[in-house]
């Protein structure tokens, strides 16, 4: 426990909400985080919990809740998105902004997620799914993290960003501890780390534009006039901590799955039409992310009081592993029909980059599944996840 990181309980918080849940370090989570998360769920705990931990703020564990706000920029801000306030010296855009202001900067990230630009991704992607599943396939056995899923999307990801691939590396671990490590002093450092990194990159893209995502970012004039240093700082850095580790972590959980679930891989083997409602399922199931607001003014949900300027955790997964929203939700079943999951938010924040996790998830499963598809963890040996901003999976091995 880090002392300064550490609230008090406010006056108006009622005992029977207060909780010590640290998102950090959550007991059970180096074995399954879901469920780690899941006990949220259980009888005796409140729709709202506050934890003084991380310096204080409350999370709704169900999806009526989480939904609620997600959608509500008037009462629940967005100018603090991160788990503490000043993680970071400027805004991080367009994550930490609200309508209107919102609009102009999300226009300039989304023509480069829209279907037609994945699309043209597509064939890329596949290309490197192919090369890495082939190159691992003859071993019989990998590391998945390492050897995968820190290696197609990110790979992916640098080259829209026009970035070197042998700084694959140093990214990696800068975006693992800002979003997993459990002292707050290390991940602010590392949030500073990446802003260093992406100033002498913006200043190249400035000097020498280039087609790839962040000359675009950089370079761009939202309200008519070009992007501030700081609004493109902001901007960059968003994207590539998105870019460097949801999905990354995603696959992992996916192929944990299907490594201890023969029947789900043989049903999308058998049946390959399945893939793209199995997609949605998997998302479903395994998502990873959170995201922080704040509170606009005093307000309530429910029976609880929340006071202005407190922040609000937001757990994408909650809201889609809540009984009270889907039915069984801990099960996977590849022909569910039911209500949205919100693995990339809702409303006006909802994740750009969906269309190309859906792709890449999509091209993972059919070639994976075609050049490896009798696969399982080794016995005795048991894959570690972890907790934090971006739910993780750290170690996978796998063998066939």
């Amino acid at each position: 426990m880090i002392p300064d990181t550490v609230a008090t309980v406010p006056g108006h918080v009622r005992a029977k909400n207060v909780m010590d849940f640290d998102i950090f370090d959550i007991p059970g989570a180096e074995e399954d985080v879901h469920r780690a998360w899941k006990r949220l769920h259980e009888p005796g705990v409140p729709d709202f919990i506050w934890t003084c931990r991380n310096q204080g703020h409350w999370i709704p564990t169900r999806a009526a809740d989480i939904s609620e706000i997600f959608k509500d920029h008037a009462r629940f801000s967005s100018l603090t998105a991160t788990i503490t306030p000043n993680v970071s010296p400027i805004p991080l855009l367009p994550l930490e902004s609200d309508p209107p202001q919102h609009g102009p900067y999300r226009k300039v990230i989304n023509p480069s997620f829209a279907p037609a630009a994945v699309r043209a991704r597509a064939a890329e992607a596949r290309e490197l799914a192919i090369e890495l599943i082939e190159g691992i396939a003859l071993g019989g056995k990998c590391e998945f993290v390492g050897e995968f899923a820190r290696r197609m999307p990110i790979d992916l990801f640098l080259r829209m960003a026009g970035l070197p691939p042998e700084d694959r590396e140093f990214l990696t671990f800068v975006t693992e501890h800002n979003s997993h490590h459990r002292v707050e002093k290390i991940r602010n450092a590392m949030m500073g780390v990446m802003m260093d990194y992406l100033r002498s990159v913006i200043t190249l893209r400035r000097a020498r534009p280039g087609d790839d995502l962040l000359s675009r970012i950089v370079n761009s004039c939202p309200d008519g006039k070009l992007l501030s240093e700081e609004e493109g700082l902001g901007m960059c850095t968003v994207v590539l901590f998105g870019g460097l580790d949801t999905l990354a972590s995603l696959l992992g959980f996916i192929a944990r799955f299907l490594a201890e679930s023969p029947a789900h891989r043989r049903e999308l083997i058998n049946k390959p039409a399945l893939v793209a409602q199995a997609v949605e399922e998997l998302l479903r199931r395994f998502a990873v992310a959170g995201v922080g607001r704040i509170a606009v003014a005093d307000t309530t949900i429910g029976d609880v009081v929340i006071k202005r300027g407190e922040r609000i955790w937001l757990a994408s997964f909650l809201h889609n592993l809540d009984e009270r929203l889907f039915d069984d939700p801990l099960t996977v079943n590849f022909t569910r029909n039911g209500p949205l999951h919100a693995s990339f938010g809702n409303g006006n924040h909802k994740c750009p980059g969906s269309n190309l996790a859906r792709t890449e998830v999509r091209i993972f499963l059919e070639e994976w599944l075609l050049r490896i598809p009798n696969f399982r963890i080794p016995h005795g040996v048991k894959p570690v996840t972890g907790a934090g901003i971006i739910l993780s999976m750290n170690y996978l091995p796998l063998q066939w």
